[in-house]
């Protein structure tokens, strides 16, 4: 081998992979993460490849030797007969193809590993990296006592340099053929890719490198077929290992070392609560429940819930007020949040605390507060999960949390833990979980247990509690949150994908995309804009969507087409900190100056008395009273031709919510179209504009 022509091939790649870059842009959906996240992400897939060249490397170098050691020499297995092609045709095919196995091939190998690195698709990216030491391992021990040696493609003839560099690396190992088989296992890296060119790319690359291997007698048909199988059989197996449900649970699932500090965390709490209790000489019985009670927590997404249950006798006032002194000594900075009753809030580290009293009842239909029954879940949820639902369950509460739909609260309105834990006692699977909500309408009815006298509820979803009959466990579930979910499973069933767990975040389009984008629409947009009030997350999300909905019937009322709304609250490191603003979404936003309003009928003479008396002298009246088709009617002139000048005056007259309206009252901005534009924030507009869901960013 000539190490003079190393150069050349460094170069060559080195060229490649830049073109590759500038074509392909790895960073085009927001994929800038740090070196850090990528080495924890795949730093052993990478190490692992490493390794599986360079024990091929060696054997590759030792092959003689070897061979010598073992009395073998390369095996002449039979040639590919194919006929030839026609003069010049045959010239070019052997000149493409070999191009193709010198120089595309090898840059493939690595390329392909490194956008899908720097974009950071998982899926795809570790199919690439996990493809070349699984076909060592099954290949080694072929290229060792069954080493057969290809000829010279004819493009050396061309090139000598990258004859005197490649061709040496072919070795004897051609049975079976492991060129054939990373191509393969490439095609299922890229159908993985959402990098559409690139995905195209890597198809056209295996058609290639399939077809080149017998046409350029690269190998023979046994070489050649073993490859394809080898390469079918390791593609199944990736696919079952770097399965979408796999790779998204060993993100969300704790590893021991975890489980074991949360546990602890947890006895912690209970214990310091114990002790408080006791020095304040409370008969109380602390307890842990709520998902770390039940091992279905995510790892991100820790809440400690601590329970203080009174006796049943305690009046009420003094079981909240001594189980909020009892809080405050385990939680000195906690926040005061209210539910039926108040509780508190606060962290250990990096792990959220709740301490919330109750009354200790044995039966949950004796209950004298809506948390009372938490016990009896928590018992419940613990009977019917073993370690593979508790892992299914983690899988669907990251599913509803990546597409915006988990969480009971007024922000999501959606699905809450213990709905999830109960759909899958229900379902028993994930994936059954989904094949049922891929089904789910408004007024779904779902239910674990047999009941008798169970109430009717008004919720588009209901699953029946089954520790207490009378509840609707998903009463919190709106509309919206099922529609959501049923368009997710859908969509998650027929194109399983991780961005369902963990969806990219939004890259806002610029203004001119977002201008071509309403004009398509054919929309006009209308913007409210304040700052935030300073209350709890909770009941500021309840507000907002107040706020929303109260615009939009004010436009409606007057005369405006609404067709949609949203709102955002910015976060403080946002780029408007601290900012709440509602995008209204009109068919116009200019009305004619004058409308026709229609009153009574001619025959019903008393109200057709008052209206004629009522406009008769009415300023804002444009005419006379005229009949028409025997009702009577007046043009009169609008108040507020425009919807921006509506809603400067007409805002704060209504009833948006306390906060809101206190804060809008102290100042709040309206623009319209091009300024609406340069006032809500880039992310919120894309979000409503191009009406992507969170899967599809």
């Amino acid at each position: 081998m000539s190490w003079e022509a190393l150069p050349l091939a460094l170069g060559l790649n080195l060229g490649l992979a830049a073109l590759g870059l500038a074509l392909f842009d790895p960073w085009r959906r927001g994929g800038r993460v740090s070196i850090a996240h990528r080495v924890d992400r795949y730093g052993v897939y990478i190490a692992g490849a490493l390794t599986a060249a360079a024990v091929v490397a060696v054997q590759w170098v030792l092959d003689a030797s070897a061979n010598r050691f073992l009395g073998l020499s390369p095996s002449t297995f039979p040639r590919f007969d194919l006929p030839v092609a026609p003069e010049p045709l045959a010239s070019v095919l052997a000149a493409f193809f070999s191009l193709v196995m010198v120089v595309v091939h090898p840059f493939m190998l690595f390329f392909a590993a490194l956008l899908y690195i720097l974009s950071d698709e998982e899926r795809a990216a570790k199919t690439a990296l996990l493809a070349i030491p699984v076909f060592v391992v099954l290949a080694l021990p072929f290229f060792v006592f069954l080493p057969v040696r290809p000829p010279a493609p004819p493009v050396f003839a061309i090139l000598p340099e990258l004859g005197e560099l490649y061709y040496p690396l072919a070795s004897d190992n051609t049975v079976p053929n492991i060129h054939v088989s990373l191509a393969l296992a490439l095609a299922l890296a890229g159908s993985k890719s959402r990098n559409l060119p690139f995905r195209f790319t890597t198809y056209a690359y295996a058609g290639s490198v399939v077809l080149a291997v017998p046409y350029l007698g690269l190998s023979g048909p046994v070489g050649w077929g073993m490859g394809m199988l080898l390469g079918v059989f390791v593609c199944v197996l990736i696919n079952r290992i770097l399965s979408v449900e796999r790779i998204a649970l060993s993100r969300v699932a704790p590893n021991p070392e975890e489980r074991r500090r949360i546990l602890q965390a947890a006895q912690g709490v209970v214990a310091e609560a114990q002790q408080a209790a006791a020095r304040a000489g409370m008969a109380v019985d602390v307890f842990l429940a709520g998902s770390a009670a039940k091992d279905t927590y995510l790892r991100d997404h820790v809440d400690i819930d601590v329970f203080v249950g009174f006796p049943p006798q305690t009046p009420r006032e003094e079981m909240q007020r001594k189980g909020l002194a009892l809080a405050r000594e385990v939680l000195p900075d906690g926040i005061e949040k209210y539910a039926e009753h108040p509780y508190l809030s606060g962290r250990r580290g990096a792990v959220g605390v709740e301490i919330v009293p109750c009354y200790k009842v044995d039966d949950p239909s004796a209950r004298m507060s809506a948390v009372d029954r938490t016990p009896f879940h928590t018992i419940y949820i613990r009977e019917r999960l073993d370690a593979d639902g508790r892992a299914h369950v983690r899988l669907l509460k990251q599913f509803l949390l990546g597409i915006g739909a988990y969480g009971a609260d007024a922000r999501f309105r959606g699905f809450s833990g213990y709905v999830c834990e109960l759909l899958v006692a229900k379902y028993g699977t994930f994936r059954g979980v989904l094949s049922a909500a891929a089904r789910w309408k408004p007024g779904t009815f779902l239910c674990l247990e047999p009941y008798e006298g169970a109430g009717t509820f008004p919720e588009p979803l209901v699953i029946v509690d089954p520790v207490d009959p009378n509840r609707n466990a998903a009463s919190a579930v709106s509309p919206e949150s099922l529609l959501l979910l049923r368009e997710a499973a859908m969509a998650y069933l027929a194109e399983p994908r991780l961005t369902f767990f963990f969806p990219r975040p939004p890259v806002p389009l610029d203004r001119s995309a977002l201008q071509r984008l309403l004009e398509a629409r054919g929309s006009r947009l209308v913007a409210v804009a304040f700052d935030a009030p300073d209350v709890l997350e909770d009941a500021l999300h309840a507000q907002m969507r107040k706020c929303g909905a109260g615009l939009a019937q004010l436009l409606s009322r007057q005369g405006f087409d609404v067709r949609s709304w949203s709102y955002e609250i910015q976060s403080r490191a946002g780029p408007h900190p601290g900012r709440a603003e509602v995008l209204l979404e009109l068919r116009e936003i200019e009305l004619p100056t004058t409308e026709v309003h229609a009153g009574p009928p001619v025959d019903l003479a008393p109200h057709a008395e008052r209206f004629q008396s009522r406009w008769k002298d009415d300023p804002s009246a444009a005419g006379e009273v005229y009949e028409k088709e025997g009702r009577l009617h007046v043009v009169r002139r609008r108040e507020f031709p425009r919807a921006p000048d509506l809603l400067r005056m007409r805002a704060l007259a209504l009833d948006l919510g306390k906060d809101v309206n206190a804060a809008m009252a102290r100042r709040f901005d309206v623009a319209a179209d091009e300024d609406a534009l340069a006032l809500l924030d880039p992310v919120h507009l894309t979000r409503h504009l191009s009406g992507e869901k969170p899967w599809e960013q």
